[in-house]
């Protein structure tokens, strides 16, 4: 090929045509990195014969067929692979005919495109196109009438990307070669475009395909056979390219110092100030927004329509950011750690349903904060920044019940134009969190506009009423924001927090270590309890004293020995033991005297033997839902409510699940809610026969 060396590579595969011996015969060679090679193949029919000429070409196609002098279902693919230096095997179309099929050489009929970038960024995927629409993919037909075969092109496909395996870095002093293989004959008479992309999986916005930079070449160019074309070398270099359209033209017309409609590294790091009022439309998006390190103003006003994927925390220059979008669609937005950042304004005229966390932390600079209308946020974090704000005003953000304004030198109320220091007043039932001083500055005037708010003084002294409570207690109790709304600002337990404990949680996402239910005594009113924690062993475990207490789940993962429940326990859930452990565990259970009970489940081991080997819930008439796991034995006689069986999964309102080990034996009190339950079971479970695994006894 003119302008490149052309090599065979192993495993390359080419087809031949020759009377009825070789019809579209496929032949492979193992030399690679050959300028000649040897290929194998089998004729398609041995008893075949041999035209005078053999057509051959290349890349092998299986549904290639000839026609006269014409093979035809070949194609010039829209999506071809990245190589280094070259372009990808079985890409370059080539042809050769004879009179030997043992003898050919083969020429390129099509043609290589190939630019040269350089720069630092990353990128995954090119995309070529024509800037006049032209087709430059998909099909195509060899002619072998003449003396050298030629490609005839009928593809419709308005593009050709080419792929990487993985994330490609340019350099700055290599260039990075990149080949289209495309069609002879094609004419670009307005040239070609060439988009550089970098695509990435992203939690918060999915799928993205970031547009590092499109550039336009105007030369025209028409495609001959057998030709690589250098289309040009250049710097992968346009800052505004990807970004919102509006936008890009405000920074273009801006920052675009030499007017060659692009922005390089020095025009982008001129960019200190962006104002929407001289946005020429609706700007979509911000993103991009951190290309300009030298930032210090951003005011964004209604010319937004929705603001996604803003992070400002790489403009370390900013001083001042004041966003008013008419709609706004992100959930989170970070401006975390500017060092210079003083002024902070977000504003919202409608009901912008989306943004739930701001974070505005270690800001050190940071003097005015004023949010409007953020109708789901839940979280300002000013960790870090808090100290410094003079003014601080929050308004119509429903779901901001805490606010936190104790750090901030504020005692006094703000105007209405924030121009002064101070705070605003919260909304109705905002609970306020402040020093002493702050509440008796500003407490009577709440009082005085009838605005009801309640108070938590940082400095205000404390009795701890659970000293003596577990370690891994405290922390489910004081993590629990129905308990003690301040969060980590508090670590003391008060009798009022015991007193509103009515749940405790117990995860294995939790360090549960060291847990035991020392100190569980005084939370007096729980009437949920849930304990799933790794590698605990409770040992002895005595609720019988919590007579609020109706909900159970008791699952430590070491097991425990015994268990006394309380009179009115409605639901006990509990799991003893799990693979890979090996606990202690109570081997019989009896719940009849639980009354109240109205789901059980003890889902004791599969495919092992259980450590619970009895359980008895006889004569529990509201016991509608029972899961029993490899348990040997389960007494269920005269509970009326368990009729059916169910599968250990889906949400049912009442039934019995059984494992149906061979070893497990059910107790019922008739003939008759034995045939009942073995039916069922069957047609639940789906199988040909009634469970042969079970034993049952009639009580």
């Amino acid at each position: 090929m003119e302008g490149a060396d052309v090599r065979w590579s192993a495993n390359d595969a080419l087809g031949i045509f020759s009377g009825t011996k070789f019809v579209n015969a496929k032949f492979t060679t193992k030399d690679d990195n050959a300028a000649s090679a040897t290929f194998t193949g089998d004729a398609t029919d041995a008893e075949g014969t041999e035209a005078a000429k053999a057509f051959a070409y290349y890349p092998y196609a299986a549904g290639a067929t000839l026609e006269g002098t014409t093979v035809s279902g070949l194609e010039i693919p829209a999506v071809q692979t990245f190589a280094e230096g070259t372009f990808a095997t079985t890409l370059n179309p080539m042809a050769a005919v004879g009179e030997d099929h043992t003898s050919l050489a083969f020429r390129s009929v099509g043609a290589v495109l190939r630019f040269k970038l350089t720069g630092t960024d990353t990128f995954n995927k090119l995309i070529l196109t024509g800037n006049n629409d032209e087709s430059i993919a998909g099909a195509y037909a060899l002619d072998f009438s003449g003396e050298v075969p030629a490609m005839t092109f009928s593809g419709e496909g308005k593009s050709i990307t080419v792929t990487c395996a993985s994330d490609v870095t340019l350099k700055t002093d290599v260039a990075t070669e990149v080949h289209f293989v495309v069609p002879a004959g094609i004419e670009f008479t307005k040239g070609v475009s060439l988009k550089i992309v970098h695509s990435y999986y992203s939690w918060d916005a999915g799928d993205v395909n970031k547009e590092i930079l499109t550039r336009k070449f105007t030369t025209p160019l028409t495609t001959a056979a057998n030709k690589l074309y250098n289309v040009t070398e250049f710097k992968a270099e346009d800052l505004s390219s990807g970004m919102d359209t509006n936008l890009r033209a405000y920074l273009l017309s801006e920052y675009d110092a030499n007017g060659d409609g692009l922005l390089s590294q020095a025009e982008a790091e001129s960019v200190t100030e962006i104002y929407s009022t001289g946005f020429g439309g609706k700007v979509k998006s911000l993103m991009y927004i951190e290309r300009f390190p030298n930032l210090e103003v951003l005011v964004v006003n209604s010319n937004c329509d929705e603001l996604n994927g803003i992070t400002l925390s790489n403009n370390k220059k900013l001083t001042r950011v004041s966003l008013s979008p008419a709609n706004g669609l992100w959930s989170s937005l970070n401006v975390s750690g500017l060092e210079n950042l003083t002024t902070f304004e977000l504003k919202f005229s409608n009901d912008q349903a989306n943004l739930s966390k701001i974070n505005l932390s270690n800001c050190p600079a940071l003097k005015k904060v004023v949010v409007e209308g953020a109708k789901s946020l839940e979280t300002l974090d000013l960790t870090g920044s808090a100290s410094t704000v003079e003014m601080f005003w929050l308004q119509s953000c429903p779901k901001m019940t805490t606010v936190d304004i104790h750090e901030m030198p504020i005692t006094t109320f703000a105007s209405a134009d924030y121009a002064s220091s101070g705070t605003n007043m919260f909304a109705d039932g905002t609970m306020i969190i402040a020093t002493l001083a702050q509440k008796s500055a500003m407490a009577s005037q709440y009082s005085d506009y009838g605005v009801s708010v309640t108070w938590w003084c940082v400095d205000e002294e404390r009795t701890e009423a659970a000293a003596s409570m577990n370690a891994v207690l405290r922390k489910a109790i004081l993590d629990d924001e129905t308990v003690n709304p301040v969060g980590d600002i508090n670590t003391v337990i008060t009798e009022e927090m015991l007193a509103k404990v009515t749940e405790i949680n117990i995860t294995t996402s939790m360090d549960a270590t060291g847990l035991t239910l020392d100190g569980l005594d005084l939370c007096t009113n729980l009437t949920k309890l849930s304990i799933n924690a790794w590698q605990v062993s409770l040992g002895d475990i005595d609720l019988s004293a919590f007579t609020k207490l109706t909900d159970v789940t008791m699952s430590p993962t070491a097991g425990y020995t015994s268990i006394q429940l309380p009179d009115g326990i409605k639901s006990f859930k509990s799991i003893i033991k799990y693979a890979n452990h090996e606990p202690v565990g109570p081997t019989t259970l009896d719940l009849t005297q639980y009354t109240d009970l109205e789901y059980v489940s003890v889902m004791d081991s599969y495919g092992e033997p259980a450590a619970l080997k009895s359980l008895n819930v006889s004569g529990l008439s509201k016991l509608a839902l029972l899961y029993v796991g490899g348990t040997a034995e389960v007494n269920i006689a005269n509970c009326p409510l368990l009729t059916t069986c169910i599968q250990n999964y889906g949400t049912y309102e009442s039934g019995f699940y059984w494992s149906g080990y061979d070893s497990q034996t059910i107790i019922v009190e008739s003939e008759a809610k034995r045939d009942q339950l073995k039916t069922s079971w069957k047609e639940v479970m789906g199988y040909g026969e009634e469970n042969p695994a079970n034993a049952w006894t009639i009580q």
